[in-house]
């Protein structure tokens, strides 16, 4: 893996690993935290999201925020508007991200509702699975 990367493999380690600490303590509460906890799963969670978003913009990526949305889709729309300035493989990458972001509140969402106590793990399963791609693609690369 290229020395640059590490830090943001680091980042996004100890943000698994705050997610790790979310899931278990959403574990332990049976999915229904009373006060103290729900204090705890806040900052697990804001940690996490900071961490995530924080190694995404050290990558430099235009347009995509992690824990924005709303500003994922202000980029989209002014590439739409801007077509002669961005590349159509651009707009897909800029259009995937409200979708990918849209697709883990529904899972989220169906899984609050159907299986509470698993929950967590599709934000967990999900950093997991972009640290294990990243580090085989780059490995694969360099």
């Amino acid at each position: 893996m290229p020395y640059a990367l590490l830090p943001v493999t680091g980042a996004l380690c100890v943000g698994l690993a705050a997610q790790t600490a979310f899931f278990v303590l959403w574990a332990v509460t049976s999915g229904r935290p009373g006060t103290a906890s729900g204090d705890a799963l806040a900052a697990l969670s804001a940690l996490a999201m900071g961490l995530q978003s924080a190694a995404v913009m050290s990558l430099a990526l235009t347009g995509v925020f992690t824990t924005a949305a709303t500003a994922t889709v202000i980029f989209v729309m002014r590439d739409l508007a801007d077509r002669a300035g961005t590349q159509a493989a651009e707009r897909a990458r800029l259009a995937g991200v409200p979708v990918a972001l849209c697709a883990g509140a529904a899972a989220g969402g169906l899984l609050l509702e159907h299986a509470r106590a698993y929950a967590p793990l599709v934000p967990l399963a999900a950093t997991a699975l972009v640290i294990a791609t990243a580090s085989i693609a780059f490995r694969a690369r360099f």
